[in-house]
């Protein structure tokens, strides 16, 4: 790499840090949060047993975010930070909401630096794969509109195992390509312990074994059967050993026959097992036990509200086909979709099978399997943080479109200066609430709410806005439970009735939105004759 193209590298990467840092402070915690943040100190006790339905599917690697909170209880320094932030951040007087908003978010805040620097991680692989694959250039076209993915900023700040999602998928990928393509006992054990690590992250991990194995078999003729079965013995060993560790063995050993399952899915396995139920399980009970909370409550939808989309309620634990791709259309930028999709009809095109079985396989696979997969087989539909694990590898595809640089065309070269500029103001306009960015098919963006709900507008992230707001403006109703008139303030989710549909069908139904707090509330001016009505 030249100086001028380490520099370019240097900048992105700045640049993303800015934008994901900006208004942390500002930002409330998520509803899940707390609830990730908690079971991290579980693991850092060791006692990885999922109590309740709040540590359905939360997962070991949440304990990196605790860690920098724990060492700062150790230095004595967490009730000074409390003490100053409360100063800073809740003016003269503040009030006792604004009190407990703010405690909460300084000891989850040094957790959300390390989301980040998993975050700058992933852009740092993003760049690698690309700039391996197509060249520096293409490698920097691909970091440069991963910086500004608004669906990434929005999670790259939060306890939450999302973006970690979306780095194991990536890396266990990147490391199986190098490992297929190189060969080498380092590399066989890189890619089964980048596989192995992603079980400890979410369980849209587990997806990686048949992704794995469709790759597998798409490269046949590369593979000897003998060393084949000897890698598949590599990866389950390491595997095993790897969830073991991170889940510190707890109840390792414990016959199937013993498990308390909740879903339908597991119960029935485990009917059609009964011969066998003595036989011990080699992961520990809260790995399978948090398998089978989430199939549970995908079945049953009891651990969130309805799905929603386009103005419609889906049936309880059901969701909408088709859903992430409509709700990519309106969330994720146009410039990229653009890119994309002629990144994709260009490919097809000139389409050699060599190249697709050395290279392209390990991405346009996984990103097959993932949008079929979400589309049409995921019932809890409740936001793009789902679907994030897909978006680095489609910037990784994209470049391709821009490799040997030296060639292309200064034509092309301006086209794709418009389109990552329009990229940036489009997504920078929203800042620091990447959460609720909808491109420009939305053009009244107080109206986002007709397309999306759930955390693709609000997930609790804004609380202190509406504090901010309900100080200056004392008359404000805030989320009354008949109609009323005035200055009516209402959350997103409850307008569109994720939780009870009927509550404020009377205000969704006659009147429109005047003004948003943070994308998350929507402000409506009720006239007194039109309450009679």
């Amino acid at each position: 790499m030249t100086k001028l193209q380490t520099a370019g590298l240097l900048t992105l990467l700045t640049v993303f840090l800015l934008l994901a840092t900006a208004g942390l402070w500002r930002a409330t915690p998520t509803y899940d949060e707390a609830r990730h943040f908690q079971y991290g100190e579980k693991i850092l006790r060791l006692a990885p047993e999922r109590d309740d339905a709040t540590c359905d599917s939360k997962m070991p690697v949440s304990a990196l975010n605790v860690l920098p909170w724990k060492i700062a209880k150790v230095l004595g320094l967490d009730s000074w930070l409390t003490n100053r932030a409360i100063q800073r951040y809740a003016g003269a007087h503040p009030t006792d909401e604004m009190v407990q908003i703010i405690t909460a978010r300084v000891a989850i805040m040094p957790g959300k630096i390390v989301t980040i620097m998993a975050a700058l991680l992933l852009g740092w692989l993003v760049f690698t794969w690309a700039r391996e694959l197509y060249g520096v250039h293409a490698g920097l076209v691909a970091l440069a509109f991963y910086v500004f993915s608004p669906n990434i900023l929005a999670n790259a700040n939060l306890v939450t195992v999302d973006l970690y999602a979306a780095l194991s998928v990536t890396l266990a990928l990147y490391c199986y390509w190098k490992f297929a393509n190189r060969g080498g006992g380092q590399w066989a054990t890189g890619s089964a312990l980048a596989l192995a690590a992603g079980q400890l992250v979410k369980y849209t991990c587990l997806f990686l074994y048949p992704i794995f194995l469709l790759i597998a078999a798409v490269r046949v003729r590369n593979w000897r059967t003998g060393r084949a079965l000897r890698l598949a013995l590599l990866y389950v060993l390491v595997s095993v050993a790897v969830i073991n560790v991170g889940f510190v063995f707890s109840g390792t050993g414990t016959p199937l026959a013993e498990y308390r399952f909740r879903s339908s899915l597991f119960q029935n396995i485990q009917d059609r097992l009964a011969a066998v139920g003595f036989l011990p399980v080699p992961v520990p009970y809260p790995f399978l036990d948090g398998v089978d909370y989430v199939a549970y409550h995908e079945q049953t939808g009891i651990n969130h509200g309805r799905v929603y989309l386009l103005g419609k309620l889906a049936p309880p634990g059901q969701g909408f086909p088709g859903y992430y791709f409509v709700a990519t259309l309106f969330k994720a930028p146009l410039a990229v979709q653009i890119l994309f999709w002629t990144a994709l009809v260009i490919y097809v095109a000139r389409f050699r099978w060599e190249r697709f079985v050395r290279d392209e396989v390990f991405l346009l696979v996984p990103i097959v399997f993932f949008a079929i997969y979400f589309n049409f087989f995921f019932r809890t539909q409740i936001g793009m943080r789902f679907f994030i694990v897909i978006f680095p590898l489609c910037h990784v595809f994209l470049s391709h479109l821009f490799q040997n640089w030296g060639d292309i065309g200064r034509a092309r070269k301006y086209v794709l200066a418009g389109l990552l500029g329009y990229q940036a103001i489009s997504v920078v306009s929203y800042c620091p609430h990447f959460l609720a960015y909808f491109n420009e098919l939305v053009p009244d963006r107080k109206m986002a709410y007709r397309i999306l709900a759930d955390s693709n507008l609000d997930w609790g992230q804004s609380r202190w806005y509406l504090e901010r707001y309900r100080a200056t403006h004392p008359a404000a109703i805030f989320a009354p439970t008949n109609p009323v008139a005035g200055t009516i303030v209402v959350p997103v989710n409850d307008l569109v009735g994720i939780t009870d549909p009927e509550k404020y069908r009377w205000l969704r139904d006659n009147f429109r939105p005047h003004a948003t707090i943070a994308h998350s509330y929507l402000v409506f001016e009720v006239p007194p004759a039109a309450v009679p009505k």
